[in-house]
């Protein structure tokens, strides 16, 4: 029993909590709306698909193409809910003709139809980021494409399914939320939010933007409460970094986001059957690592945390608190976990409860 949605071009099914399975296999829409934190089921690209209505039995077909994904991807990464052309079944007539005119119209859509795409912003691996203008409203956008012949391990792919589901799962104002997904001559094309006032990583090395402390409050503020709301979700991002933080085009404190959710990982059993070899994993960059992932130990949201400190570290100081003159060097140093604040002449600059704040994060 569930409530739908359409976000762009996908479909996106929440259990509702306040109606009893009747205990058929079955997926049964009651609403077009989602009950606010109700559980994710299933999310499906309709970007090709083809939709079929029986009135008789107040039913729709969803029938998907191939894509990168290969069938609906839940927030565990996993088949469930709506399988590749299962039926989605309705409580009334006029609901399912709802759904159907929605359905129909989103089918059909293509990228170039719906989107221009514009120069290219951004590169690595096997994706390029580019801003582009929806040709509807002259809304300004930034596409990722995501070249799918190169995805040649299982875990990259596993990376892209996590992003999207992550994304769509978690709703928050500092993260970049997917705004369509299409896919065509072996390309997925993700278009996002487009937050054009660079990294955090440009910011401090590039422009040497020095931040004031009201405003440094804020941007740490709004991604601690993204991280937060992530981890509430059972979600550890892995990899928070400079890069990874950007800031709007007006410099507005509040309109920093949180991006690249690809290395995130999903902390629970219930949701992800690898989770001990996903959290024991080396990820993310070397010189955010926390202590515990550079000693190989089992860790949780606390190295989001730790991330996020060393972003303010570096935006601070200058310097990364581990940094030595090789790579072995440095993750031994990061093993110990020893940071000596005082070695740093910036750091006498700040304001004790600045400098408070961020011995604790």
């Amino acid at each position: 029993r569930c409530y739908g949605r359409v976000e762009g071009n996908v479909l996106i099914l929440y259990r509702d909590e306040n109606v009893a399975n009747d205990g058929k296999a079955r997926a049964t829409l009651t609403g077009m709306v989602h009950g606010g934190d109700d559980e994710v089921q299933a999310t499906i690209t309709l970007d090709g698909a083809w939709v079929c209505v029986d009135d008789v039995k107040k039913s729709i077909v969803v029938q998907q193409s191939t894509q990168v994904m290969n069938a609906v991807v839940g927030v565990d990464g996993e088949k469930s809910a709506v399988k590749k052309g299962e039926k989605l079944y309705f409580e009334s007539c006029d609901l399912m003709q709802k759904w159907a005119s929605v359905l129909k119209d989103r089918v059909g859509r293509k990228f170039a139809d719906a989107y221009e795409l514009e120069k290219k912003i951004g590169e690595g691996g096997f994706a390029t980021v580019h801003a582009a203008t929806a040709r509807r409203d002259g809304a300004r956008v930034a596409v990722k494409l995501i070249r799918t012949g190169e995805l040649k391990q299982p875990r990259q792919r596993l990376y892209l399914q996590r992003e999207l589901a992550v994304l769509r799962v978690v709703k928050h104002p500092a993260l970049v939320g997917v705004l369509d997904v299409f896919e065509a001559g072996g390309i997925v094309y993700v278009v996002m939010e487009l937050v054009a006032g660079g990294s955090f990583h440009e910011c401090v090395f590039e422009k040497e933007l020095d931040v004031d402390e009201g405003d440094l409050r804020v941007m740490i503020r709004t991604i601690l409460d993204a991280l937060v709301s992530l981890h509430a979700h059972g979600i550890v991002h892995r990899d928070v970094k400079l890069r990874n933080l950007m800031m709007p085009a007006d410099l507005n404190p509040e309109g920093v986001r949180l991006i690249d959710f690809g290395l995130a990982a999903l902390v629970g059993a219930a949701h992800d059957v690898d989770v001990e070899m996903e959290l024991k994993s080396d990820c993310g960059s070397s010189y955010y690592l926390a202590p515990e992932v550079a000693r190989g130990e089992k860790y949780g949201g606390k190295i989001d945390v730790w991330g996020l400190g060393v972003c303010l570290f570096v935006m601070l100081l200058r310097k990364f608190p581990f940094e030595a003159n090789d790579m072995k060097a440095t993750l031994k140093a990061t093993r110990a976990g020893e940071i000596r604040f005082h070695r740093h002449e910036r750091y006498h600059r700040l304001s004790p409860d600045l400098q408070n704040f961020m011995k604790h994060l």
